[in-house]
């Protein structure tokens, strides 16, 4: 009955799992399809350098009509030029900062591991001086503790020794009433 009732849950689980993928890929095409296209990088006349080209003296007509001609075909290249030192300038800045950012990361995980072996060191020493404590504690309060019991066993024998010498005392003075009895005593 529970393997029944655990398969049922687990086929409304799936079930539900499903249909929330599907929503979500539906979701994801719905976003891509209405997502808006990127603008494309305009180039102005600040962005073009301007050129400056000196020509030798010829007749002015002549030259007039080869630098109409020239110049736009010039002006194209300038600017394809211009476009192309922008984006490899772009692109190595990008570079750079891409290995400023690995160099980043890789010394904020040294000094991540550093850290915890710093933090490692420090808890055991502080264990070992904690135990190093303990063990003079112990010492220092075992021997006391040893000189308290060593003086209690003194005092309770030395009162022992009193109580049996007394008892012994009365002993002897018994032995020596029943001999004296005995002696006076008629047989």
């Amino acid at each position: 009955m529970r393997a029944l009732a655990g398969l049922a849950i687990a086929t409304l689980l799936l079930v539900d799992t499903i249909g929330v993928c599907q929503s979500l890929a539906d979701v994801a095409r719905e976003n891509r399809s209405s997502s808006r296209p990127r603008a494309k990088r305009v180039i102005t006349n600040d962005d073009v350098p301007a050129v400056v080209e000196i020509a030798p003296k010829t007749d002015s007509k002549a030259a007039a009509s080869q630098s109409d001609s020239a110049k736009p075909e010039t002006s194209k290249k300038d600017a394809a030029k211009a476009e192309d030192k922008a984006l490899r300038s772009e692109v190595r800045r990008l570079r750079e900062q891409a290995e400023l950012n690995d160099k980043l990361a890789r010394q904020q995980e040294k000094v991540s591991l550093l850290d915890r072996e710093v933090k490692l060191a420090q808890r055991e020493h502080e264990r070992q001086t904690y135990m190093h404590n303990n063990d003079v504690n112990a010492l220092v309060n075992g021997q006391a503790q040893w000189n308290a019991s060593e003086k209690q066993y003194n005092q309770d024998m030395a009162e022992k020794q009193e109580v049996l010498t007394a008892e012994r005392d009365k002993l002897t003075a018994l032995q020596e009433d029943a001999r004296r009895l005995a002696e006076t005593t008629p047989e």
